[in-house]
């Protein structure tokens, strides 16, 4: 063999060790994708928030739900929240350990929910820029009847599919508000919210 066809063998194989490893990625995370897309969410997933938002914000007596368009997590999976969870509120373990791979990265809420009362999805961004402009006097003046701005997080489900627990914020105003970790069952093939309770207030 010359030392002209060495060489090329020697760029060629190390090409491959370049190439190969860039290929392998690209198929991982087109297969198994970190984070989340809207094409992921489920009708359950919609089920679960409906029968959070009904129960925990109509109470209120909004008329109209402000809710913002992309979801937001709260560390429920953390030692004691989850200690917490597991022993007083009986959610799963898996439920806990898929709700943390659920909530990686957020997903944006389409207009699949069912409730007893209107919703308006906004943006972070808009919500914001109400609040810039006048506070949350503003969101009242545009949302008359509606009562602060809402959150959800995505929803996670035991491996059975028949227990799920989300996180839900609502903020009626500055140092106003409060989240709640929601635990939600399945019964007769309807989402029930079966308990919840407060993990932070302010």
């Amino acid at each position: 063999m010359s030392t002209t066809q060495a060489s090329m063998i020697m760029k060629h194989r190390i090409l491959l060790l370049l190439v190969v490893p860039l290929l392998l990625l690209a198929s991982c995370s087109d297969d198994d994708p970190v984070g989340t897309t809207p094409d992921d969410l489920t009708d359950d997933e919609y089920a679960v928030w409906s029968a959070t938002l009904d129960s925990l914000v109509v109470w209120e007596k909004d008329d109209v739900v402000v809710l913002q368009i992309s979801t937001d997590s709260y560390p429920l999976h953390d030692s004691t929240t989850a200690v917490y969870l597991r022993n007083q509120l009986k959610v799963p373990d898996d439920a806990i350990q898929h709700y943390k791979e659920r909530n990686a990265q957020p997903a944006t809420i389409e207009r699949k929910l069912t409730l007893d009362v209107e919703y308006v999805l906004l943006s972070a961004a808009d919500i914001q820029d109400m609040i810039t402009q006048g506070g949350y006097e503003e969101i009242y003046k545009r949302y008359p009847n509606s009562n602060g701005v809402t959150t959800l997080s995505r929803v996670g489900f035991s491996a059975n599919r028949g227990t799920a627990v989300v996180y839900l914020s609502h903020t009626p105003g500055f140092l106003a508000g409060a989240g709640w970790a929601v635990l939600c069952r399945k019964v007769s093939g309807r989402w029930q919210v079966t308990a919840s309770t407060v993990v932070w207030v302010s």
